[in-house]
């Protein structure tokens, strides 16, 4: 009896042995690695790109291009990219890098800090590499434009017409189109219009050269490597940030004001006199309501730069201020030409300023509130006419005896 218990009991101890090295084996779990929260990833993009001289704005949409803000993939594993020589890692998806120095690649793979910090200094090198652009302020973002094609590839490979004969986007152009979009949720990215070389002046096949003079485009939009201190330096500092947006003359100008404020388009645009302020200024709260983009153009004729404007903003409604003194009905009529598609043209016109600025008062119906500004010059006017805006009534000029 006891040798078959034994043989049983040899039996069961042969069967568990194969059974159980033919099972998997249980071992250790290793670390597990998660994202900071996004918040947290911002300042800590800010943070660095404050300390390299690079503004925030360029730094993150890299980020965000590269690896959706991300170190590592929801598996808790090191986002990691392909490439020919070295894979890219992390949040920046480093190449460029000793993959022979397990201490870096370590760093590389595991500390985000150390890893947006070494995209940071990557990209330095880049800009120290390519042809300066304008005047080399590297708050201008728009002076970026080179650093951010050589941070993917210095090569033909992103050049704008060579990228659209393969049916693609080069790097830096991707990069603009979403630095203008809110690529992430809650708050901690803002939109931000950065305008690209023009394609016509960079020849097919080629990279730019240092012997070419290469002027910021325009308009052009200045980051945060001025403002705030502490741990968040683009946020809340006591000095804003800057945007310059400027042209030729003042209709160019407002010209560039419409297309930077209203990119997709515009469904309301006003047009006004260029020559004389108060038909503008009185305006100012009506484009408020509309949510429309002023223009201004010769009295007697649209101007070619803003005629190319409207065809570009593509209004479905727009509205003449002033009488035919100031807008003659031959820019009436030249409107209409060239807005076939347009739904609403109507003219607010009065027997003068004051009479147009009363006439524009009416199209604030139930506003029991008026702002008052001479109509003889325009200061008060236009210090008056965007807190008018901001409260949502109208603006009236008056005489200084009535």
């Amino acid at each position: 009896m006891f040798k078959k218990k034994s043989k049983l009991l040899a039996l069961v101890l042969i069967i568990t042995l194969v059974l159980s090295a033919q099972s998997p084996r249980l071992v250790a779990a290793g670390p597990t690695y998660e994202n900071p929260p996004l918040e947290e990833i911002a300042q800590k993009i800010e943070i660095v790109a404050r300390e390299k001289g690079i503004p925030s704005v360029i730094l993150k949409v890299i980020a965000f291009k590269e690896s959706s803000w991300r170190q590592f993939d929801k598996n808790g594993n090191v986002v990691i990219g392909k490439s020919e020589s070295n894979p890219s890692l992390g949040i920046m998806q480093i190449t460029s890098y000793d993959a022979s120095d397990p201490e870096l690649v370590e760093k590389l793979r595991y500390d985000i800090d150390f890893n947006i910090a070494f995209g940071a200094d990557l990209l330095n090198e880049k800009w120290n590499m390519v042809p300066q652009i304008g005047d080399g302020d590297r708050n201008k973002l728009e002076n970026w434009y080179f650093a951010l094609w050589a941070y993917n590839s210095w090569s033909v490979k992103n050049n704008p017409h060579n990228a659209a004969a393969n049916n693609t986007e080069a790097y830096q152009d991707k990069i603009l189109r979403i630095a203008a979009t809110e690529y992430l949720p809650g708050g901690v990215v803002t939109p931000v219009q950065i305008t690209p070389i023009p394609p016509e002046l960079i020849e097919p096949d080629t990279v730019p050269t240092k012997d070419q003079i290469w002027e910021t485009p325009k308009p052009y939009t200045f980051g945060d490597l001025r403002v705030g201190s502490g741990d968040n330096p683009s946020r809340g500092g006591p000095e804003p940030t800057v945007i310059r947006i400027d042209g030729q003359d003042r209709i160019d100008t407002v010209n560039q004001i419409a297309l930077k404020g209203w990119p997709q388009g515009a469904e309301t645009v006003i047009l006004t006199r260029a020559d004389d302020f108060p038909d503008a200024l009185t305006g100012v709260p009506l484009a408020k309501i509309y949510k429309a983009p002023i223009l201004v153009t010769d009295s007697e004729e649209l101007t070619a730069e803003v005629a190319d404007t409207l065809s570009r903003l593509k209004p479905s409604q727009l509205i003449l201020l002033g009488g035919e003194a100031a807008l003659s009905s031959q820019v009436e009529q030249q409107v209409i030409e060239l807005l076939p598609d347009l739904n609403a043209l109507r003219r607010i016109a009065g027997a003068n300023r004051y009479e147009t600025a009363a006439l524009i008062a009416q199209e604030f119906p139930g506003q029991s509130d008026v702002a008052l500004a001479t109509g003889l010059d325009f200061p008060d006017a236009l210090s008056l006419a965007a807190a008018a805006a901001a409260n949502d009534i109208p603006l009236l000029l008056v005489s200084t005896d009535r």
